[in-house]
């Protein structure tokens, strides 16, 4: 473990000590406020609304040292956006998504589909389907890898039916708004929404269409950008939600995050840490840890990546204890070549949530059209 966690201090160090190439500009990272490249909402010249569309695909090569496991090729996800603003104040978009599932049909999920009214960088009221604000990277990069910088999200940020264990989606309202302060912007989040559900024959847990109980998932999070630090970003989060368990007694679930990010000129930064608390009525109380740091430096169209990551769940927590625990390093490169093209090379060792550690090398080549 010890020798592990020291490559991956020694990739980042390695990555901090060598001077910053020209600043190249650093591409969209899928947060709200500029999802995607077309993401700016336009009305037509006589006022009518006007759609614009944008997509995002991704390919992966990907082998592992696992006996009986085959290198493969992989399609990612279809991911196709769209926006509009209705009126000066008002705008919407959506998010859907077309892949495939292991048995090789396509599905189509609407990952995210948003009415939104914003008088001002103060105020912006949301209804729909959104990406939960836990913590940073949930809402910074939404689908698309193309924004992404390393191949594929941390273990504790995954995708409820990518064995994530975290609620990533939500149906309901939420609230946010950025207000500049003396020494720096602060920016508040406000989310009250369905809560999640049990899906047995699926085997995770998904967001309700309809409130299966009473009780409403509420998300609430506070970050600060101080303005003697451009580009530094500090927040934390708390989530709290009452689950239904398929005839058994409901779960309590809590999720409080805590994030520092990093971005100016061309390096960037983050880590995340994520405490998971579950408990069933009548039952003891189960905490766990998720966390993930990562940092990448830009050498013109070049960018080394690394991350260390763990996610530890014990197998007797509710609803997630099924889910499998990782810890390991991911070494990677990625390499821009021409407009919206990305080509990923990595490497990771992962440990914890297998019999033995493993060995992966995937080859990704993202983009957007």
């Amino acid at each position: 473990m010890r020798a592990v966690l020291s490559l991956a201090l020694a990739g980042a160090a390695v990555l901090l000590a060598v001077p910053p190439a020209e600043a190249q500009g650093a591409p969209a990272d899928g947060t709200d406020d500029s999802p995607h490249p077309l993401a700016h909402l336009d009305a037509g010249g006589d006022g009518a609304p006007r759609l614009l569309v944008q997509g995002f695909g991704d390919v992966e090569w990907m082998s592992v040292d696992a006996p009986g496991t085959p290198s493969t090729f992989r399609l990612g996800q279809l991911v196709c956006f769209v926006s509009s603003r209705l009126t000066d104040d008002v705008s919407a978009l959506a998010e859907v998504v077309v892949e495939l599932d292991p048995g090789g049909n396509f599905m189509t999920d609407v990952e995210r589909l948003l009415l939104t009214y914003s008088p001002g960088d103060y105020l912006s009221l949301r209804v729909g389907r959104y990406h939960t604000g836990i913590g940073y990277y949930n809402t910074a990069f939404h689908h698309g890898t193309y924004f992404e910088t390393i191949a594929g999200r941390p273990a504790v940020f995954a995708f409820e039916d990518e064995g994530g264990p975290l609620p990533v989606h939500e149906v309901g309202l939420s609230a946010s708004g950025r207000l500049q302060v003396p020494g720096m912007r602060l920016e508040y989040t406000t989310e009250v929404g369905n809560g999640q559900r049990w899906n047995a024959s699926a085997g995770y847990i998904t967001p309700t269409l309809v409130d299966s109980n009473g009780t409403k998932a509420v998300n609430v999070g506070l970050a600060i950008e101080p303005d003697a630090v451009p580009g530094l970003r500090l927040g934390a989060s708390s989530y709290r939600d009452r689950v239904d368990d398929a005839g058994r007694a409901p779960v309590a679930t809590r999720y409080d995050a805590a994030f520092l990010a990093y971005r100016h000129e061309a390096f960037e930064a983050r880590a995340e840490m994520v405490w998971l608390h579950h408990r069933r009525e009548g039952d003891r109380a189960f905490a766990n840890q998720g966390f993930y740091i990562e940092a990448a430096r830009r050498f013109g169209a070049v960018r080394p990546y690394v991350r260390y990551e763990r996610l530890r769940l014990a197998p007797d927590t509710p609803l997630v204890g099924r889910l499998l625990s990782v810890s390991g390093p991911t070494l990677g490169v990625r390499y821009d070549p021409m407009g919206p093209v990305a080509v990923k090379a990595q490497y990771e060792h992962l440990g914890d949530g297998v019999p033995s550690a493993v060995n992966r090398f995937r080859l990704q080549l993202a983009f957007a059209f």
